[in-house]
């Protein structure tokens, strides 16, 4: 996999874990943890380059191009 040229790519998420849809019927039966089931997002965006926040998306502000999170950023 190669990174694209001017392109970088940000994830905002207000969960440090995400679940493993293939896996989310066997948590629900019982066969899976938790733990099991769930991606951490962390490994996972610096795999793919990518600047991780933990927040909440709360408003796109299409005039500057920006997104607003629920906590500024800066």
């Amino acid at each position: 996999m190669k990174t694209l040229p001017k392109v970088s790519l940000t994830l905002i998420t207000a969960n440090k874990k995400t679940a493993d849809s293939g896996m989310l019927p066997g948590h629900i039966a019982g066969f899976n943890s938790y733990d099991e089931c769930h991606i951490d997002l962390r490994p996972l965006a610096n795999f793919a380059q990518a600047q991780l926040y933990i927040n909440r998306v709360v408003a796109l502000d299409l005039e500057n191009n920006k997104v607003v999170c629920a906590t500024d950023l800066r």
